[in-house]
């Protein structure tokens, strides 16, 4: 029997003057959520989040003790800026009028490197922010200006950046990532097929999974429980598969039966490891054909699940030498697979409304 939940929503168009209420579209919203959230500590999470542990161990990290937040990092990806972008984010940055003015704090000189990162685009994932709102007003208050400003959103996805993008803006740079880039959470792809030449392990899913530090614990992933939220395109995406031959590395869909892919679809995630991808990104985004496959990167999107689905490996161009580099498989417990099913279950049978087929 599961405690009775307190759960109070908050109507906060009431605070916003009604021709303004159209510039919050979309992932904006969240930022209004999080700047009138009356909490001082508070736990921003996505609709389409699910939580694996209970969340007050959130605010028991060592990343929050120390800094009263608590951030986690995206996909690591080969997506770059060119370089006048680059350096435009940069000059948003505190720089020495600022300080001797308007006693700005400088920032760290390694938080300005971030934009030197390949990945910065991509750098965090905001299905989940633990933050302290008295700490980190400041730039809170700058995300809700920052998101109207076409130069800033066209070269980010939605609004996770501007959590910690507005932070050093206004000279904050105490907050806090967590260690490991998001990982790929489900089943494995067999080895019993075409691809059973392959080094590499792979692991393909529409679910970023986050993980503890020391790499043993799977906290939350994002995109829910179905299998692929955005079902409505399996006619499509079984016709591709079909033509391209990679219905062979999916026992759970037949050839001959396309809506066995809409059941898949639909069915919840069952969740038997998460895949912690090699570290290394190179420029090439396929896959090396010789005599086998073997990947030449450590994630590779794919067109299914209108091009949610993405394909983690633990080994890069098949070199098992530089051990330091490659990745990892990390199996879930019997006891934990138990428990993430009856979650998936629930999520997917009570809360979700699911096609007829």
């Amino acid at each position: 029997k599961f405690p009775k939940q307190v759960i109070h929503f908050v109507d906060i168009s009431v605070s916003i003057q009604k021709q303004f209420l159209d510039y919050f579209e979309s992932f904006s919203n969240k930022l209004l959520a999080l700047f009138f959230s009356s909490f001082k500590e508070v736990i921003l999470i996505d609709t389409d989040t699910i939580p694996l542990i209970n969340p007050d161990l959130f605010f028991e990290s060592n990343q929050y003790k120390s800094s009263k937040s608590y951030f986690f990092r995206d996909r690591e990806l080969n997506h770059k800026f060119p370089i006048n972008t680059k350096k435009f984010f940069l000059n948003l940055f505190p720089n020495y009028n600022d300080t001797h003015f308007f006693d700005f704090n400088q920032i760290n000189c390694n938080f300005s490197r971030i934009l030197g990162n390949p990945s910065f685009n991509h750098n965090m994932e905001s299905g989940i922010v633990v933050l302290d709102k008295y700490k980190y007003f400041n730039g809170i208050l700058l995300s809700l200006v920052l998101q109207f400003w076409r130069p800033i959103t066209a070269n980010i996805h939605g609004e996770k950046e501007l959590y910690w993008l507005s932070q050093l803006i206004v000279g904050n740079d105490q907050f806090q990532f967590n260690k490991n880039y998001a990982v790929s959470i489900g089943k494995l792809s067999p080895t019993t097929n075409e691809f059973s030449k392959i080094k590499a392990n792979e692991l393909c899913s529409t679910h970023p999974g986050h993980i503890s530090d020391d790499n043993a614990t799977l906290l939350w992933f994002n995109s829910g429980f179905l299998n692929c939220k955005n079902w409505n395109t399996w006619e499509v995406d079984f016709q591709y598969e079909l033509e391209s031959g990679l219905l062979d590395n999916n026992p759970d869909i037949q050839k001959d039966d396309p809506f066995t892919l809409i059941k898949y679809y639909t069915d919840p995630l069952r969740i038997d490891a998460f895949l912690i991808p090699a570290r290394g990104i190179n420029d090439e985004v396929h896959i090396n054909t010789q005599d086998h496959y073997e990947p030449s990167t450590n994630w590779i999107k794919t067109k299914r699940c209108k091009s949610y689905l993405w394909c983690a490996y633990d080994l890069i161009n098949g070199d098992e030498k530089n051990s330091e580099e490659k990745g990892k498989i990390v199996y879930i417990k019997e006891t934990d697979k138990l428990l993430y099913n009856f979650y998936g279950d629930i999520w997917v049978y009570y809360h979700n409304s699911i096609p007829d087929i």
